[in-house]
């Protein structure tokens, strides 16, 4: 229920489907049949387990770690690269993502009920059906950002690598901005079409059970008439998001990336004895061939789902094989937005040191101050233990001693001796 075409889901389906009902004729009370509940439970369960609980707990985390990475490639150590810029821009995307995706995933996040439709476990929280349409089109638009700037850091280390004289003139922090400005207003444009595929509705009774025991919605949400057309379906989810989401990007991709890794492989053969900034580079180069493996790997079931779901539409669902595809699916897409400090942590040296430094600094720091305190203890602590020394008659400072000294046969008591 995230992205891509698991997401595409017409939870009308779960209204009940008169044809599977029985009516008894001896008191006319509706019936659900019995397989058709029992299916209904199976995949109500499905994707509790999936969405409801791994994705929502995956996303959680996930959203966390974007946050210390977009805190670490902002900091003033990182700054002023192509490469970081694009990086930014990833983290918040799948931040944005993933922050959709929580909302998205509340919907399954209540334990299903033998028997009980999914409309009732939420009929005491309407902000569910009213945010589900507008969440899930938001998630899939960050979606398509991820993607697409995935694609264009990949074309700015192939150019800084296999071209870097032309990457001085083309990959400036100015074009950079641009890019990815651009690729947000051309994601939005391309989703826009996904804030009306979803309604919210309030149902009519059936005049078959409109006197009957079983409980229809209040308010909940459905496809609507463009989002169930064959035409849209076709049209947009199979070709359009095959090919602009799925296909280029991937394509674009996979091809620059051999590039990268055939000149990585030249460079560090010609080149193994330097050191410095040329390992630098190479720990850069790895680290996002790192992201773009993750990215394939996790966009595998997602496409597989989607195109089925083009194909088939949403009566494919019936099927709890395609319905687990599907939310596997669901669950590796997050899963890609959610680890991509992974290869940052594991690959990037100055990562990991710039980590350490800005979340765990305070601890040294806490430790320093410890320690200074410590030892001002100590050098103290003598001083304010130590009995005042009472005068003594051998003192030159003393008066009792200039007194004896003076050839005053007899001390003199104290108070005599003290001035004032």
């Amino acid at each position: 229920m995230l992205q891509s075409p698991a997401i595409e889901t017409n939870l009308s389906v779960d209204l009940v489907d008169f044809q599977k009902l029985e009516i008894p004729e001896a008191n006319g009370s509706l019936v659900l049949n019995v397989d058709f509940l029992s299916s209904q439970h199976h995949r109500d369960l499905i994707g509790h387990y999936l969405m409801g609980i791994a994705t929502l707990t995956i996303s959680c985390i996930g959203l966390v770690g974007n946050v210390l990475s977009i805190g670490i490639l902002t900091s003033k150590y990182m700054r002023g690269t192509t490469t970081n810029q694009y990086l930014i821009a990833l983290a918040a995307s799948d931040s944005m993502m993933l922050f959709f995706a929580i909302l998205v995933a509340i919907r399954d996040a209540r334990r299903p009920k033998y028997g009980v439709p999914v409309w009732q476990l939420w009929d005491d929280a309407s902000f569910v059906p009213h945010l589900y349409p507008i969440c899930h089109a938001f998630a899939l638009l960050f979606q398509v950002c991820s993607n697409w700037l995935t694609a264009a850091f990949t074309a700015d280390r192939y150019l800084m690598i296999c071209y870097p004289f032309i990457a001085k003139r083309w990959c400036t922090l100015r074009l950079s901005k641009l890019v990815i400005a651009a690729v947000w207003v051309a994601s939005f444009c391309y989703t826009l079409p996904r804030f009306y595929e979803y309604v919210y509705f309030t149902p009519l009774p059936h005049p078959a059970v409109r006197d009957s025991r079983l409980h229809l919605p209040n308010h909940w949400y459905q496809l609507s008439a463009m989002g169930d057309s064959k035409a849209f379906r076709f049209g947009y989810h199979l070709w359009a998001w095959c090919i602009l989401v799925i296909g280029l990007p991937s394509l674009f991709i996979a091809v620059l990336n051999i590039f990268l890794v055939r000149e990585i492989n030249r460079s560090i053969k010609r080149m193994r004895f330097e050191q410095g900034i040329k390992t630098r580079r190479h720990e850069t180069d790895v680290m996002l061939i790192g992201v773009i493996v993750i990215f394939f790997v996790c966009q595998i079931p997602s496409s597989v789902s989607h195109v089925m779901w083009g194909i088939r539409g949403y009566r494919q669902e019936a099927s709890v094989p395609w319905l687990i595809l599907n939310e596997v699916g669901n669950l590796f897409v997050i899963l890609n937005a959610s680890i991509n400090i992974i290869p940052y942590y594991l690959f990037g040296k100055r990562f990991r040191t710039l980590f350490v430094i800005i979340y765990f600094g305070w601890m040294k720091r806490c430790a320093d101050v410890r320690q200074s305190v410590t030892s001002l203890n100590h050098l103290l602590t003598p001083t304010l233990n130590r009995r005042p020394r009472q005068p003594s008659a051998s003192s030159p400072l003393t008066p009792l001693a200039v007194a004896t000294a003076s050839g005053q046969g007899r001390s003199l008591p104290l108070h005599y001796c003290q001035p004032g």
